[in-house]
């Protein structure tokens, strides 16, 4: 049910008969019509203190008694001088019109007549100084400036509150639907099965490149050993030639000439790669 928030002071005071001369007391104003209501003066504390709570409650600094003469009845009125809802319901005043606040954080336009029309939410908009602005569908100030929010994750109400820490309003926001219950939003179990099918698969990919990059090291390092053995057999060989007095043509089983040389050669590499662990040599 939706119904106004309520000041917690009062919103207006009786007048005091004035008092005799020499009678030694302040007459200021009381809290109801008896004759022998207590005398509230005017240099009571109470009353700023009843009119700081009300700038705030109301949202308007500019708020104000309508008199300080102790013979008329003081009420409080909104700076353009309108007075507030006699019955104490919270409003708030702009652009010519009053708008009750209510306890869900709605308002409702106060018609001429004093009756509330149909309650509607505002929407808030931040301002440069960081404040939230409660307007209504025309982008008129509503409802006082919140200073912050507070939001219920269970029903997406957002509950709006002033500097002072009162309730300013509230708007319901979009829900945030459970994981999984949006068509082509997967959840959470569906994701770490995938994610770990993905890691298997990379997995097997790299285990497979390295496996071909070993093999490719593997061939290159045995053509490189192999390379360097054969150059230094045949080196040796030719060395050997050359201190028995034989030309480098003359080796048995092959013909001369620098063809011979290097079939023997070609030959020695062979041979060695065959018989020769790759590991035995001292690279």
């Amino acid at each position: 049910m939706t119904d106004a928030r309520k000041f917690d002071e009062l919103v207006s005071w009786h007048a005091k008969p004035v008092a005799g001369v020499g009678m030694g007391w302040d007459p200021g104003w009381r809290a109801d019509g008896g004759a022998f209501a207590p005398n509230i003066s005017p240099s009571d504390p109470y009353w700023n203190t009843v009119l700081d709570k009300a700038q705030a409650a109301y949202g308007d600094p500019g708020m104000r008694f309508n008199t300080s003469d102790p013979s008329a009845d003081r009420y409080l009125v909104f700076s353009d001088g309108t007075r507030v809802p006699t019955d104490g319901s919270l409003a708030y005043r702009d652009n010519g019109n009053t708008y009750v606040m209510n306890n869900d954080g709605s308002v409702s336009l106060l018609g001429g007549d004093g009756k509330a029309g149909q309650p509607f939410f505002p929407e808030f908009r931040r301002n440069e100084a960081g404040q939230y602005v409660p307007v209504n569908a025309q982008g008129q100030q509503v409802a006082p400036l919140a200073a912050s929010y507070v939001d219920d994750p269970a029903t997406g109400k957002r509950t709006y509150y002033n500097a002072n820490g009162d309730v300013v309003g509230s708007e319901q926001r979009p829900a945030t639907p459970p994981p999984g219950s949006q068509p082509g939003v997967a959840t959470d179990e569906q994701q770490s099965g995938r994610t770990a099918d993905a890691v298997r698969k990379l997995h097997d990919e790299m285990k497979d490149r390295y496996s071909q990059l070993s093999e490719a090291e593997g061939k290159l390092t045995e053509a490189m050993l192999s390379a360097r053995t054969t150059t230094a057999e045949g080196q040796q060989k030719l060395n050997d030639d050359r201190r028995g007095g034989q030309q480098p043509g003359d080796v048995a089983g092959h013909s001369g000439g620098r063809a011979g040389v290097l079939e023997v050669l070609a030959q020695s590499g062979r041979r060695d790669r065959r018989s020769t662990p790759v590991g035995d040599f001292d690279c």
